[in-house]
């Protein structure tokens, strides 16, 4: 199942907030962490087809690099999408007083 990034030990999988925040990680079966496009294809991968179909074809070259400048923009606006949570939303900067 999908877990926020907030609710789990990342470093229990050599990871950082400072990654999590920037992109969705994904933890395969065999316990490798991937991170923005190749997380998302595997995700699509364990739903029902067609979505695991397109998650093949997302996970690899060239569609892989050509949706990642698509990922980063859909990362940085997620919480201004339609089903965007607060969950969505990156922290606010800190502020320098």
């Amino acid at each position: 199942p999908a877990t926020p990034y907030q609710a789990i030990d990342l470093t229990r999988y050599g990871q950082t907030r400072q990654r999590a925040r920037y992109e969705m990680l994904w933890v395969d079966p065999d316990g490798h962490v991937h991170g923005g496009v190749r997380a998302f294809a595997g995700l699509l991968r364990t739903a029902d087809t067609p979505w695991r179909h397109l998650g093949r074809l997302l996970g690899t070259p060239p569609v892989r690099w050509l949706a990642h400048p698509i990922y980063r923009l859909v990362a940085r606006y997620r919480h201004r999408m339609p089903g965007g949570t607060a969950a969505c939303a990156l922290p606010a900067p800190p502020h320098n007083a």
